[in-house]
């Protein structure tokens, strides 16, 4: 059974150029798992919630009397166009050290 919610998952990732193959980075999720799931799958909230936060979106519930403001809102265009771009991870990435954490937190003595 495919819903109308798996239908949007499926948009939002194709609006934003995602591979399916990306979702295991994205969502920490399979390919193989994702593939399923979008085409009649039937995922369990905590893997929903992992796709969600891997397209970078939000669930919520609308109210229906509310539904046609929101997808108004929703159907203009933004002046912000975004386009995702995979993020190249090097050994080196995992290499690096931080000698000192606390050096990377301001700290809270009076200027």
């Amino acid at each position: 059974m495919r819903t109308k919610l798996l239908k949007e998952i499926k948009q939002r990732r194709e609006s934003l150029g995602i591979k399916t193959s990306s979702m295991l980075l994205l969502a920490g999720i399979q390919r193989h798992q994702y593939e399923k799931i979008e085409k009649s799958g039937n995922p369990n909230l905590r893997t929903l919630d992992k796709i969600v936060e891997g397209l970078d979106a939000e669930m919520m519930l609308i109210p229906k009397e509310r539904l046609s403001a929101v997808k108004r809102l929703l159907s203009t265009e933004s002046s912000v166009s975004f386009k995702y771009e995979p993020r190249k991870i090097t050994l080196e990435d995992f290499d690096k050290e931080i000698v000192d954490p606390w050096s990377l937190i301001e700290d809270d003595k009076p200027h």
